[in-house]
Parts: structure tokens; sequence; C-alpha cells
């Protein structure tokens, strides 16, 4: 195997995560990110592919496009399988914030992530973080840094909803004798664990992994195409991209260097998740990262949301992961409103878990009709309910309508604030028409092979 099965089979068939890694592991340094701010897809420096002769191919057997075999994994993560495949294993659910208000203010929601890695580093427990950054010489994407001070911490604040593969920078963790932690989306987390249990040397020294929730990742061309809208077609006037400023649950906020800013709020800017959402997250199967030590998410509930200040919703996985929690809790670091039960987790992100536990396999099984490869996560569904199966139709012909050039121009003539009451709507409406009744979700999946 070389870089020519991974694009003929991953690439080609537009299953590529853009998570990065095939980058970040390859021992030859042959591969680049070609059109980061476009297709942002990986590509070979040498074309005859001479460059992978002898190589063991990571970028394949590490790559989470093609497959992703969930019950091996949740083996090998959790030593058994999860009570309910709808989010995976989890010990306790926590709806909290970050103690210090500095921290809570600058992030997504309440603050939490940024919270655990700022008191990891503090009490050098640590040696330094691998994520995403603000890159103040290159506003319109981040960057992934090992980060190694508090200071930096803070450009690594608040989710970023375009294109950026964190995992290209992998190798960069092995060239030390330290301990990091990382944090990254269901996607990216799903290659390293996948490389972690054929010991990739390039992971080995990832010992925590914490995971955000992830509905979708978007082209970088949802921010091109909404400043077209008010006439700005130069990139380079672009100073700031902030995907979540202000109070929770906060805006998409532009800003040029002369000046001017653009802003929309969080729930009327859901529509670039509809519009310009990369083809492989219409069938990702994982909204709230099941295979990371712990995830965070949005308290979504209306007893938070009309608060503001921001709330996030935290979920443990392993032990490792629950006991670094509790400790934060006990030590202030993190504060705790309550412990909330399994249904309530459900319920907050019901029309996400929706769209992804149902409709991601709703879609695999259209694709499949269309001639289309699918990704393989050996898991199956032994019952679609009917209305699901509806919701998740209508949604993807509403993702084929919104991927038209022309559909789009369409939208760009209306007035912002109607294309954002429409998408608003729709949330609330897909919330209540996915709420879930009771706890008895776990038979929808079962292992196809065991």
């Amino acid at each position: 195997m070389d870089f020519s099965d991974l694009q003929k089979e991953v690439i080609d068939a537009e299953l590529c995560t853009r998570c990065g890694s095939c980058i970040g592991v390859c021992p030859k340094d042959a591969l680049f990110l070609d059109d980061p701010l476009g297709k942002c897809l990986p590509n070979i420096n040498d074309p005859s592919y001479d460059i992978c002769s002898g190589c063991d191919a990571p970028c394949i057997t590490g790559c989470p496009g093609k497959d992703v075999d969930f019950p091996k994994l949740n083996e090998f993560v959790f030593s058994n399988q999860p009570d309910d495949y709808l989010i995976g294993k989890s010990i306790n659910h926590y709806i909290g914030y970050a103690g210090n208000p500095h921290i809570r203010a600058r992030g997504s929601s309440g603050g939490i992530i940024s919270a655990v890695l700022d008191y990891l580093l503090t009490e050098k427990m640590i040696d330094g973080v691998l994520t995403l950054i603000d890159d103040p010489d290159n506003p319109l994407r981040p960057k992934p840094k090992i980060i190694t001070n508090n200071i930096d911490l803070e450009l690594s604040a608040q989710s970023k909803y375009s294109l950026a593969p964190v995992n290209t920078i992998l190798k960069e963790t092995a060239k030390h004798d330290a301990k990091y932690a990382y944090v990254g989306l269901p996607c990216q987390i799903h290659s390293i664990r996948k490389l972690q249990m054929q010991n990739d040397p390039n992971v080995k020294n990832l010992t925590l992994l914490i995971g955000s929730y992830c509905g979708a990742i978007h082209y970088f061309k949802s921010i091109v195409d909404y400043l077209k809208k008010y006439g700005v077609k130069n990139l380079e006037e672009v100073k700031k991209i902030q995907y979540r400023a202000g109070e929770w649950p906060g805006k998409l906020l532009i800003t040029l260097y002369d000046g001017r800013e653009f802003s929309l709020s969080k729930f009327y800017a859901n529509y670039m998740n509809m519009l310009y959402i990369v083809e492989r997250c219409q069938v990702c199967s994982d909204l709230s990262n099941e295979l990371s030590d712990f995830s965070g998410a949005d308290a979504w509930a209306p007893t938070y949301e009309e608060r503001g200040k921001g709330y996030s919703l935290i979920v443990t996985r392993t032990i490792i992961g629950d006991d670094l929690i509790k400790k934060c809790i006990d030590k202030g670091i993190l504060i705790s409103e309550k412990e909330v039960s399994h249904n309530e987790v459900l319920t907050m992100h019901s029309h996400g878990i929706d769209n992804k536990k149902i409709g991601s396999y709703v879609r695999i099984k259209l694709w499949k009709l269309m001639g289309k490869k699918v990704p393989d996560y050996n898991l199956q569904i032994s019952t679609i309910p009917f209305k699901s199966f509806i919701i998740a139709l209508l949604v993807s012909i509403a993702f084929k309508i919104g991927s038209l050039n022309g559909f789009r121009w369409l939208l760009r003539q209306l007035p912002m604030d109607i294309t954002g009451r429409f998408f608003q709507w729709l949330r609330k409406k897909l919330k209540l028409l996915t709420k879930p009744k009771n706890n008895k979700t776990n038979y929808f999946f079962t292992p196809i092979n065991e």
C-alpha cells in the first residue's frame, strides 16, 4: 500500500475527514496540505509515488476516513462496549463552567477545556498541549501548535468551525520525552486511537485526549460568501475571525483592518453547516467524541441558554478523564452546577444526536444506492424510527441543495435576518421533534462483526 491507495479509496471517494494524520505521521515527509482555504486535502510531493517505496503506510492504517471500527476501538480504549451507542461510553455527566471568570468569558461556552488545560500546565502535570490556535500572522485559518505555556493557551480558546487539520504536526510530539494533552474533533481522535492501537510512535506521548462535540465542519467558502454579501472580496482585508465571540452563545465576528466589523449570532450562523458542510461530515456518526477521555459541549437547554455567561456539558469516559474532572471540581478549577442524567445529556443535543447517529446511517444507505463509497463503522441499526428516517432524508436533500452555487447565490440576496430566523426556527423544531421520551435507545445499534 502507498499514498495512491489513500488517494483512490479515501480522497477521491470523498471520505477524507481532513484530520491531517496522513501528513503528520508520514515518515518521509512526503505529504502536504493542498488548497487549505479550499478543498483542504492531502497531496504528495512525488506524483510517481516512488517515495512511498518500503513504507508501512501509516497514512492509510491511521486514516479514519474509510473505516472506524467502533466496537474494536471501544474494547481497546474502555475494555468494554458502551451502554448506549448514542453518546458512547460515559462515566459521569456534569453541567459546569471555568472557575476563572476570564477563562469562562473567552470560551465557546463555559471554558471548561481551557480551564482544565490551564490547570494541567500550571501544575506541570503535562509538558504541553497539541491543539489549534488563532494565528496572528494568518487570521484566515487556525494552525496546529504544541502549546507549552499558559499565555499561548489563550490563543486556543473558542471553537474553530472551518477546516483546520490539527494532526498535521503529530510527529512533533514524538521528538521529546514528554507528556502531552491533545484537543481534537471526533474524526481527529478516531485517528489518534487507531494509531495508538497500532503502537505508532507518533502518538506515544499523547497521554490525555480531550474531545469537543462536533456537528459538522464547513469549508472556508462559507466565510468567503458571507463577506461577499457585504461587498468584501479581498481576504487580505480580514484582520481577525472569531466564530464564538462575545457572551454565550456567542456570534461569528469578522474584523477588518479598516475597523469594520461583521457579526452574526451563533444560531443565525448555523446555516453555514447546512450549505458548506464537508462531504465526509454527512456520514460521520460521532457527535459527542466517544473515544476521548472526556468531552465537552455547550449545555443546550433553555434554563442555561437564557442566563448567558456560558455553560458546558462535560461527559467523562475513562477513569483518567473522570478523576481529572473530579479533581478540578474539588479545587474550584471547574464549577459544577450539578450532575445530569443520561436522558438530559441526550435531550441537550437531541437534534445533533439524531442527525449523527440516525441520519448518518440513512445517508450511508443513500450513498450506497448512488454507488458511492461509504465509511465502515462495524455497527448496524436494527431499527430506524420512521420519523427519524424522514428527518434524515429531508436533511440529506437540504445538504445537496445547499451545495449548489446557484442556491448559495440566491440565499446571499436575502436579508440575513430572514435567513437567520429561519435556521433558528429550524433548530428549535428539530430539537422538539427529536427530544427523547426515555432512555431505551441502545437497541438501535449492534456490531456487525463481533
